[in-house]
Order: structure tokens, then sequence, then C-alpha cells
């Protein structure tokens, strides 16, 4: 088994049960839906476990013999989309609803000296302009900023 193999299999085993699978179920159960996932069933599973590796991946292009088998039945945009997962949607918040939070607990000089204030301002202006994704980076300062008050209150 070679490394990329050893990823697949770790991945049937752990992240697909521990996160993809039961984000699924919950979102469904969230709605009231009995979600399926035709992929998982047992027999395909096996199926897919004894591919070979070159009809799995071939180059960058990830589920390659799948993508192959219905190349004549869809559109080429499904098969050519990039994947995208569970995440949420972090840089429109601060376009949005975290703007206003981030503002006043940032940058309104809550006395952090985790993060200088005009990085933090560089940062949200980059972001807001739509120059720069800084979602993730907003995102730890906000919370490091928002641990550090709550620390200092006791």
């Amino acid at each position: 088994m070679n490394e990329i193999e050893f990823m697949m299999i770790s991945d049937i085993l752990h992240y697909l049960p521990d996160d993809i699978l039961t984000k699924v179920d919950r979102a469904g159960m969230a709605h009231a839906l009995e979600v399926r996932s035709p992929f998982m069933d047992y027999r395909v599973v096996e199926f897919a476990c004894r591919l070979p590796l070159c009809h799995k991946l071939r180059g960058l292009t990830t589920k390659y013999i799948l993508r192959k088998a219905f190349s004549r039945d869809l559109p080429p945009i499904p098969l050519k989309r990039k994947k995208h997962g569970f995440s949420v949607p972090i840089g429109d918040w601060f376009q949005g609803p975290l703007r206003e939070i981030y503002h006043d607990l940032a940058l309104a000089g809550s006395g952090s000296s985790f993060v200088k204030a005009s990085e933090a301002e560089r940062l949200i202006k980059e972001h807001q302009t739509g120059r720069v994704d800084h979602g993730h980076r907003l995102w730890l300062i906000l919370f490091l900023h928002a641990w550090d008050q709550w620390w200092k209150q006791g």
C-alpha cells in the first residue's frame, strides 16, 4: 500500500464517519430528513477500494473513473467544479454580521496586546474591499480579543 492509498483508507475509517457523514446526518436531522449516501453502500465502497489507483486519481483529477463514467450524462460544469465542504462562510460574516462586533472588540482598543490595532484594521479594510479574504485571520483575532477580555474580567 502506498501513501495515497493509506490516506484513502484512513479517510474511510476516520474522516468519513467522524466528520463528513456525521455532518450530513446532523444537517438532515435538523430538517427532519433521512439523508442517504448512495456511494457509501458497502458494495460501492468495496468496488472502489479494489480499483487501481490510476482509476481513482489521474494527475490532479480526483474521482477519475466516476467523472469519466458520468461524462456523457452530466454537463461539464459539475464534473470540473472544485470540492467545497461544510465550511462556514466566515469571510462573508465579516462583510456583514461580524463586522460591527469586530470593530467594537478588535479595533476599539480593548486593551489586548496580542495584535496591533493598526494590523487588525489593515486586515479588515483589505477584507472588506474584497482584495484579500482574511476571514480566518479576522476570526482568530476576534476570538483572541474576546478571550483576552473575558480573562481580564476574571
